[in-house]
């Protein structure tokens, strides 16, 4: 199991080093975000693929970082047929699924690992000098492949 700050690190070590795609599911996009959006705009620039699936009843958008939002949309629009921003309680609501949002944490990268936990990974924004709650996150290794598999299929998407 991987502690707070190692989650924080391997989810960075993610998205320096992504070779095709990488996909990132979380409930909530606040201004912890704003960290890893050179990475975003690296990884796109390289002509890789990153999917972003978030969002949680209410449908709300003021429970998101406007200024982030902003700057994720605009990367969407740029990049387009690279970068997938998902809102899921709207997809969910377009393709008929019975689900309200996700409370997942989930990273995909490649078809080398995932990481799965309580890991807010775009919403934590704290420094290893602050008080945090205690989390942590499973690396898994195997069946990486099923994994991207299971997301588009319970998700009806197509990466």
């Amino acid at each position: 199991a991987l502690s707070v700050w190692e989650t924080q690190d391997r989810f960075i070590a993610a998205l320096d080093s992504v070779k095709d795609r990488i996909l990132v599911e979380s409930p909530w996009i606040k201004r912890g975000t704003q960290r890893y959006l050179k990475y975003f705009r690296k990884l796109l620039k390289a002509g890789k693929k990153l999917y972003i699936l978030y969002g949680i009843e209410p449908y709300d958008y003021s429970q998101h970082h406007t200024e982030t939002m902003k700057e994720l949309m605009e990367l969407s629009k740029e990049y387009s047929k690279q970068f997938k921003l998902i809102h899921l309680p709207t997809h969910f609501d377009h393709h008929q699924i019975a689900l309200t949002g996700t409370h997942k944490k989930l990273v995909i990268k490649d078809d080398e690992y995932y990481l799965s936990g309580s890991f807010n990974f775009l919403s934590f924004g704290k420094k290893e000098s602050d008080k945090v709650a205690n989390e942590e996150s499973i690396l898994i290794r195997s069946n990486v492949d099923e994994k991207w598999k299971q997301v588009q299929k319970d998700y009806k998407l197509k990466f």
